[in-house]
């Protein structure tokens, strides 16, 4: 008898001289043994040893059968051997989890059952599934222990994924940059880099995944989270339109000065948009003019700020100046106005100029 290569049977000659080949049919041998093998001691047994050893189609029943067995028992250990073990990860569900538990601890054994589950799986190099993943983070976040969830991450025993992520953010937002990233999941991973202020590493990461984010989306979800340096800093970035002002602001600096209107952040948008337009260009005319007016309306010495250093020229003067007249800023206006009438009308009451 010999080995036949392209079916992995056997070859063999039987008395008569005939050659025969001789095969075994995967699917069928299991329930075969199981219950057409009366002369086989413990036939279901063997036949569960052989689907788990040769990884056999046919046999769920029987791991679902001996992992029922296991757990009713109070053997928890082997229950998670088989449920491990199973093939197509048929117990490796919400369910057994479940099972594990609500299932009592035995006296003198190792613990949680729930716990001895995700050792067995651990200790047997066996990556958590999502499920399993999420389940076990929800334990040891809830005992504090972040250090374990990162000690994993890095370990590559948890499967990574938003929900995972969302879990840990809490408590160690960095890591969940991580987890993000790892999981596929680059809008939240953009968003965590902008909250814990890692914004050197937004463009090169969207580069490298070929991600065009929604940043002014990301920016809103900032401010709701109430922090407000980062967003101002996000901001920046994302109204910068580079060297000279030559390139395009990632986001149109008209959407972002609507934002933090929206937001009732003043101060906030008057930093970013000193730092958008300090290039000067015609084009800016409009925004220069919206935000000095929004300076002089909400806070006059922000107004009196920009004015001072001469950032901008091209807004609407007559407009301003009337503002500034308004306010009780008669020097402003007069360097605005140029109107003869509006500017005899200032200088009628020069009592009223500041010195300066």
């Amino acid at each position: 008898a010999c080995k036949h290569s392209a079916t992995d049977g056997m070859l063999c000659v039987n008395k008569r001289g005939q050659v025969l080949l001789v095969t075994v049919d995967e699917k069928e041998i299991v329930n075969h043994i199981k219950t057409q093998c009366p002369h086989i001691p413990d036939a279901v047994g063997v036949a569960f040893k052989m689907a788990k050893f040769n990884s056999l189609p046919g046999a769920d029943q029987l791991f679902v059968d001996q992992f029922n067995k296991c757990m009713s028992e109070g053997e928890y250990q082997k229950a998670a051997r088989i449920a491990a073990e199973a093939p197509a990860m048929i117990l490796r569900t919400a369910d057994t989890i479940q099972r594990f538990r609500l299932a009592p601890a035995i006296p003198g054994s190792k613990g949680n059952p729930l716990l001895q589950y995700f050792s067995y799986l651990m200790d047997s190099n066996i990556k958590l599934n999502n499920l399993e993943t999420l389940e076990l983070a929800k334990l040891v976040l809830g005992q504090g222990r972040k250090d374990m969830v990162e000690s994993w991450v890095k370990g590559d025993k948890l499967e990574c994924s938003k929900e995972l992520g969302d879990l840990v953010k809490p408590s160690n937002p960095q890591l969940a940059v991580s987890i993000y990233s790892k999981s596929g999941s680059p809008e939240m991973t953009v968003q965590s880099l902008a909250e814990t202020g890692q914004f050197d590493e937004i463009i090169p990461y969207c580069k490298k995944t070929n991600f065009q984010p929604n940043f002014l989306l990301i920016l809103k979800k900032i401010l709701d989270a109430g922090l407000t340096e980062k967003a101002v800093d996000f901001g920046k970035l994302v109204c910068n339109r580079g060297e000279g002002g030559k390139g395009n602001p990632a986001v149109p600096l008209a959407s972002v000065f609507e934002l933090f209107i929206q937001y009732n952040r003043v101060t906030e948008l008057a930093s970013i948009m000193t730092s958008a337009l300090e290039c000067n260009k015609p084009e800016d005319g409009p925004l220069q003019t919206k935000l000095l007016e929004l300076a002089l309306s909400s806070d006059p010495g922000m107004a009196a700020s920009i004015f001072q250093k001469k950032l901008f020229s091209y807004y609407d003067k007559q407009k301003v100046g009337r503002l500034c007249e308004q306010m009780g800023l008669l020097g402003y206006a007069l360097e605005n106005y140029t109107d003869i009438a509006d500017i005899r009308r200032i200088i009628v009451n020069t009592h009223m100029l500041n010195k300066d």
